[in-house]
């Protein structure tokens, strides 16, 4: 298990070209959910391009209300 911010990933449950979903648990409330985590060089911070395309996303997708539609509760950047 590793700490990601308030977040225990647990499993990972898919892999796309830029990202990472990771079945965690929110320590704060104890909560079970899905985290998305940008790919990352080793040696470098995403793009500035790139962070901003996936904060985007998660702003349009927190604005849904649809049973297919993954709820967003929340985004932001840890540790760079």
């Amino acid at each position: 298990m590793r700490t990601f911010g308030n977040y225990v990933l647990l499993a990972e449950l898919g892999r796309g070209g830029g990202s990472v979903v990771w079945e965690a648990r929110h320590l704060a409330v104890d909560r079970a959910c899905a985290v998305k985590v940008l790919h990352r060089d080793p040696d470098s911070k995403p793009s500035e391009r790139r962070l901003a395309r996936f904060l985007f996303e998660a702003e349009v997708l927190a604005r849904l209300d649809h049973p297919s539609v993954v709820r967003v509760h929340g985004a932001g950047e840890v540790d760079g």
